[in-house]
């Protein structure tokens, strides 16, 4: 289950993207009774002259300015925060270690025209605590209707999605993926084989039939839906509205292709910072996505 929250660090640069990131932290402030601490950022390897720093630095005040009237106005504690103008990576981690942050909200995108720009991507790589990046600005007044959950039999993911679930109300998908590379091109000859067949030697690599690959096929599908079933069934348990999915193709691609056509509104992804192979999904597989769904992420940290 999701743990005690008390403090956010709310990642600001004055953008479209910071003011959707300020509602998710506002909105999640108010659920968890969390303090709100912003941290104003003027990336200088983008703005690297005196008047567009200067620029830059009154666009983040008067953004901080109506942030705290607007987490006034829903009852959340703010405090002033500070505004970072050197190396943004290690300066706002350092920030979020000096504060205690439990989560850090940052606007995935800021003033690049990408799903994500170079500081949410460091973010996500290094920082230890929970992160989102948030991509909408949450214009319906709660934080997601749909929330989408990729999934490879892993109970501590599954707590948190459906803790979060429940928190807001929200629908909750699990889904798993079965692709390409589980399905080997060719199967090893063992040894009642090799005894039974003149033709067959043991160890040799051989060409799976068609009839083969069907039933493989399946079995991996079965696979994938009991271990999805699995996930929903600890949703369930907490009274979350769950299904569950298996897509064919590479998670990559078909999981954000499927989060947009179902308008999903945030995905829970687990992410392990030394790189190891999580249960769920490898890192680099989880940066893929949260780098390419078209919702906001909420990264839970395993690290």
């Amino acid at each position: 289950m999701t743990k005690d929250m008390t403090t956010f660090q709310l990642l600001v640069d004055g953008s479209e993207s910071s003011e959707a990131a300020a509602n998710y932290a506002i909105k999640l402030a108010s659920v968890y009774d969390a303090e709100i601490v912003p941290t104003n950022v003027i990336d200088t390897r983008r703005f690297r002259t005196p008047s567009s720093i200067e620029t830059m630095k009154k666009v983040a005040e008067e953004f901080t300015k109506n942030l705290h009237i607007s987490a006034i106005n829903h009852n959340v504690e703010i405090s002033p925060g500070k505004t970072i103008t050197a190396n943004p990576i290690k300066d706002i981690l350092a920030e979020t270690k000096a504060i205690g942050a439990d989560l850090i909200v940052t606007g995935a995108a800021g003033y690049t025209r990408e799903r994500i720009n170079d500081i949410a991507s460091e973010i996500l790589k290094k920082a230890r605590c929970n992160v989102i990046l948030a991509r909408d600005s949450l214009k319906s007044g709660n934080i997601c209707n749909k929330m989408l959950a990729p999934i490879r039999e892993n109970e501590h993911t599954a707590e948190y999605a459906a803790s979060l679930a429940k928190q807001f109300g929200s629908d909750l998908v699990a889904c798993n993926t079965i692709g390409n590379k589980d399905l080997p091109p060719e199967r090893l000859v063992y040894l009642p084989e090799a005894a039974s067949q003149t033709d067959r030697l043991l160890g040799e690599r051989v060409k799976r039939t068609a009839t083969m690959d069907a039933r493989l096929k399946q079995a991996y599908i079965r696979r994938a839906q009991k271990e999805a079933e699995a996930f929903v069934g600890i949703a369930k348990k907490k009274g979350v509205h769950t299904e569950s999915v298996v897509l064919e193709g590479d998670p990559v691609n078909v999981i954000p292709e499927f989060a947009e056509k179902e308008q999903f509104d945030m995905m829970v992804l687990e992410y392990h910072n030394k790189g190891r192979f999580s249960r769920i999904l490898s890192s680099n597989i989880a940066e893929k996505l949260a780098q390419t769904v078209p919702c906001s992420v909420y990264v839970v940290k395993n690290g």
